[in-house]
């Protein structure tokens, strides 16, 4: 939840929040695009006010806006957006796993069976792929967080 709190497209964009009751306003997250050599940057900032408080968190972490698989979403997601940069899919650069080959495994095997289309069939894996990735990027994050930000 949020308003465009900055713009100057196409370069730049940032998101303000709209800070609830008793919370100190200023959190915000912005995109910012520069012209590099062979391309462009993106440097994205999430940035929490001093202050702040994000209630309703799964793990009972309320003083940083990071947990909750904040920080496994959005490393996965700046993955899977390179990929789909680059003209691939988004699993095909994550390491291999078990997981990964019985889910290819199953949806050839349903697509065989059943007919499924090969589109469908494709979306599935990649979509179960990158929720693997997620919850293995969380579980990573979420240690490093416990043993360096301990709960206050």
């Amino acid at each position: 939840m949020g308003e465009i709190a900055t713009i100057d497209a196409p370069r730049f964009v940032r998101f303000g929040s709209n800070p609830a009751p008793g919370q100190e306003p200023g959190s915000f997250f912005q995109y910012e695009l520069t012209a590099v050599e062979g391309g462009t940057r993106l440097r994205f900032v999430q940035y929490a006010a001093p202050g702040a408080v994000w209630e309703g968190r799964p793990e009972g972490r309320d003083d940083v806006p990071w947990a909750g698989g904040n920080l496994g979403g959005w490393h996965e997601f700046w993955e899977a957006l390179a990929a789909h940069l680059d003209g691939v899919p988004a699993d095909s650069r994550l390491p291999g796993t078990r997981m990964g080959e019985l889910v290819a495994d199953w949806v050839g095997k349903v697509q065989i069976e059943y007919g499924m289309d090969p589109k469908l069939g494709a979306r599935i894996r990649i979509g179960l792929r990158r929720e693997e990735r997620w919850a293995e990027l969380n579980a990573l994050y979420e240690a490093i967080i416990e043993e360096t930000l301990p709960a206050v």
